[in-house]
């Protein structure tokens, strides 16, 4: 028995294969942004003449490039500060967020010799006052020696300030209308790794640094990283500004693979807390807040459990005025939450709010704590746990204001809300979320007004109140500003009423006190009594409206921060007797002089129904993706949207193979670079203004051989005269229809007399995927064997077409 080695033919004379789109360096010469996939050696040549390239150091195309992919751009660096230069078309937009990011390897260099390389990209522009002004952004990506290909990203925000060369280099405004181009070096320190390595005690003067680049890029950051926070937010930390938001206690800001863009370190000296703290953010007491982030604890001391593993949102009320109606003993009111595990990203919300009268208007500032005082104290002691203190990274971490009437809509999903009052503080799930209810009780209903009643709004749920004892109500305290016009507005219906039967309603403010601090100057009433004469309840859903401006005056002079003292608000009902019942909803206090301000229109366009009308992954198919361009601009129409085909060798890293304008619709014919690797398009929208919005991708998945034949004879045995042969054949390529084919095995002597044929016929369909065998038995004469692939549906019409280059078998040849 003797084995053969298989050969493997692809079948490229039956396509006609036409490329879509072109594997362009760039996607057209008016393209604001940047993005160079240097695949076409022509387009890249073409590219640098037309001056989209002009780098002082020599370079030139080289095939090969990141990611499987078929180009990139190799260069050979000799002197000081050169530069790798790539002009933008049109400035860049102050305000804007934009990434960055290329592929690099370095060719020559397998000893970096103390030196920590990394990517400086230069932006050069123009100040206001003229002169030549340069800014720096440093993607993170570990460059390595030794021929490996590192991915360096990073982002920006366009802040509109550069340093201006011709005054010191200090930042300066800049002309947001001057041009801009964008330099890439290779940098150690400061100075570049070229000059570094080329120190006389290191490789010489003469040395020179080789380098490939591909994949570079610049362009908007508009893939759902972009969040607008509006005004209810008094903390939006997100980091990715490099800032760390105003917040104390963070050490530094550092790059997050897991997270997808930056976050805050938080690392505690040895004996000492481990606090994130909001100093400069005082939450105004009867607000209702929302303190949201993510933790990650690194440090060996968290593994320990118990307390270490906790998080508390810790809130530092020692320096309050009032200790007599704000929670007297305590100095530090702690809401604290467990699961934090070591090295895992972990989502940490709380509700905090001081329900509270009182004359302090100063309030008080929040943060977190990760484990305890005795764990950051303790942390680093021993030598088993290290010297690193208390560690965790912290991301996005908000306080949101919900305002001084908390869920009056009563559509807020129910949350444990950590309350501190006059007594001290409690931690608990509300029966309606921010209400209290007191000699009475509360619960949602899905009673609610008709969209006929108020067609503007539309209510799913209101609040039932059920009055058990006289006097009972159901609560919260508010915080109004004094000498301010505000509207009252609320909903309510009566429940249990006879036909006709009407009741008076009002809002009352509570402010009564047992006992008035030393700094309460201001007059109030201990009750307050808002409403119209015109308020009656009926057992229908009526809407109760009135003005009300606070003006209260104070005894003598106020300390500061010192303010009216702030009341518990509630509905009442005819005095509230027991078995009062009713229902309300939507209760406001909106500012009656606020400007009216229309949303913001969303300048970004955006695609929908993005859908893969036809087409498959396979290697000359054609793919048909169809969208739907959207700008909420008005008239904004589509511009020429860019899509680029990305591959994958290993479904994490991608390259661009291919680039190019589109709109409305994409027809991409899949390359053979592509076979074997994961294949996915991008498609950015971008609007007439180049206004590029949030790009869609399409994953295709895997991408086969179109028509594949694997031809093998497999086995002669000399004692049975028996030749044994195989065809594996592959159609994933719908276009090509059916074919009929046949395989021959043919028999020869020593002189190729043919002495035997044996043929097999098959029809290959679309997705075929079969091995077809085949088998003679040799004469004595029969010393060579020879296996074809033709076309037709028998020996006698066989031959019109051949699928395969025949392999052959001589027995004589072999020992």
């Amino acid at each position: 028995m003797k084995k053969f080695v298989s050969i493997t033919i692809v079948l490229t004379m039956l396509l006609s294969v036409f490329y879509c789109f072109p594997a362009e360096a760039r996607v057209y010469e008016d393209y604001p942004y940047i993005y160079l996939d240097f695949e076409d050696q022509d387009a890249t040549n073409q590219l640098k003449a037309n001056g989209v390239i002009t780098n002082s150091v020599p370079n030139s195309w080289k095939a090969g490039g990141a990611n499987g992919t078929n180009g990139c751009l190799t260069f050979t660096e000799e002197g000081a500060w050169a530069n790798n230069a790539y002009p933008l078309k049109r400035p860049l937009k102050v305000g804007e967020h934009y990434r960055v990011s290329l592929w690099v390897r370095l060719n020559n260099v397998e000893d970096l010799m103390g030196a920590n390389p990394k990517i400086a990209l230069i932006f050069y522009t123009k100040s206001e006052t003229g002169g030549t002004a340069h800014k720096f952004v440093y993607p993170t990506g570990e460059i390595k020696p030794g021929g490996e290909w590192v991915h360096c990203t990073g982002d920006f925000i366009w802040d509109g300030i550069a340093n201006d060369e011709s005054k010191n280099s200090t930042p300066q405004p800049i002309d947001p209308a001057a041009p801009v181009d964008m330099r890439v070096r290779i940098i150690n320190g400061g100075n570049t790794l070229r000059t570094y390595l080329a120190d006389k005690d290191r490789l010489g003067s003469s040395f020179q640094l080789k380098y490939d680049m591909d994949d570079i890029v610049l362009e908007p950051e508009v893939n759902g990283k972009t969040v607008v926070y509006d005004d209810s937010y008094l903390v939006a930390a997100d980091f990715e500004d490099g800032s760390v938001g105003g917040l104390s206690g963070i050490k530094s800001v550092q790059d997050d693979p897991e997270r997808g863009g930056k976050v805050a370190l938080v690392q505690s000296p040895i004996g000492s807390f481990n606090s994130l703290e909001a100093k400069n953010n005082y939450l105004k007491f009867n607000h209702l807040y929302k303190i949201s982030c993510w933790v990650k604890r690194t440090d060996d001391y968290c593994e320990f459990g118990g307390q270490k593993s906790q998080v508390a949102c810790i809130n530092m009320a020692q320096n309050r005025m009032d200790t007599t109606n704000i929670s007297p003993t305590t100095k530090y009111p702690t809401y604290t939450k467990g699961g934090l595990e070591q090295n895992k990203w972990t989502y940490y919300e709380y509700y905090l709010k001081y329900d509270v009268k009182t004359f302090d208007g100063a309030g008080a500032w929040t943060g977190i704590r990760v484990g305890n005082g005795a764990a950051s104290k303790d942390a680093g002691q021993t030598g088993e746990i290290g010297l690193e203190g208390v560690t965790y990274y912290v991301d996005d971490f908000l306080i949101q204001d919900l305002g001084f009437v908390q869920n009056g809509d009563f559509e807020h999903d129910q949350s444990e809300i950590y309350r501190i009052d006059a007594k001290g503080v409690t931690q608990k799930t509300d029966t309606v979320f921010g209400w209290l209810p007191e000699q009475a009780t509360s619960s949602i209903s899905t009673d609610v007004r008709s969209t006929a009643d108020d067609p503007k709004t539309e209510s799913t749920q209101s609040m039932s109140v059920n009055i058990s004892t006289d006097g009972g109500r159901v609560y919260q305290g508010i915080n109004f500003e004094n000498n301010k016009k505000y509207k009252l507005s609320f909903w309510a219906k009566g429940l249990d009423m006879a036909e006709g039967e009407e009741k008076p309603i009002s809002v009352v403010l509570d402010r009564k006190v047992d006992t008035v601090g030393k700094q309460d100057v201001y007059q109030v009433e201990d009750y307050e009594t808002l409403r119209d004469d015109k308020w009656t309840l009926t057992g229908e859903w009526k809407k109760y409206e009135c003005d009300f401006e606070p003006k209260y005056v104070a005894g003598s002079t106020p300390d500061a921060n010192v303010i009216p003292r702030t009341p518990f608000m509630y509905i009442d009902v005819d005095g509230n007797k027991a078995g009062t019942k009713f229902l309300v909803d939507d209760i406001t206090f909106e500012d009656a002089d606020a400007i009216i301000v229309e949303p913001e229109v969303n300048p970004y366009p955006r695609l929908e129904n993005v859908e893969l009308v036809s087409g498959d992954a396979v290697s000359g198919a054609t793919v048909q993706i169809d969208y739907e361009f959207v700008s909420e601009v008005e008239e904004m129409m589509e511009g020429e949207s860019v899509v680029r085909a990305l591959i994958s060798e290993d479904g994490k890293n991608w390259g661009c193979i291919g680039q190019s304008a589109t709109f409305g619709r994409v027809l991409y014919t899949i390359p053979d670079i592509a076979i074997g690797k994961q294949l996915k398009l991008e498609i950015a929208p971008m609007d007439e203004v180049y206004q590029m919005g949030e790009i869609a991708t399409v994953e295709l998945g895997e991408v086969k051989k179109a028509f594949e034949i694997v031809p093998e004879i497999s086995n002669w045995n000399e004692e049975t005269g028996e030749v044994a042969a195989s065809v594996f054949i592959e159609n994933n390529l719908s276009s090509l229809g059916n074919q009929e084919i046949v395989v021959i095995l043919a028999l020869y002597d020593d002189n190729n007399t043919l002495i035997s044929t044996t043929v097999k016929p098959e029809i290959i369909t679309e997705q075929y995927s079969e091995t077809i065998k085949v088998s003679a038995i040799s004469t004595a004469s029969a010393t060579k064997a020879k296996l074809y692939v033709w076309s037709g549906t028998s020996l006698a019409d066989a031959g019109e077409k051949s699928y395969c280059e025949a392999i052959s078998f001589d027995k004589n040849a072999v020992g």
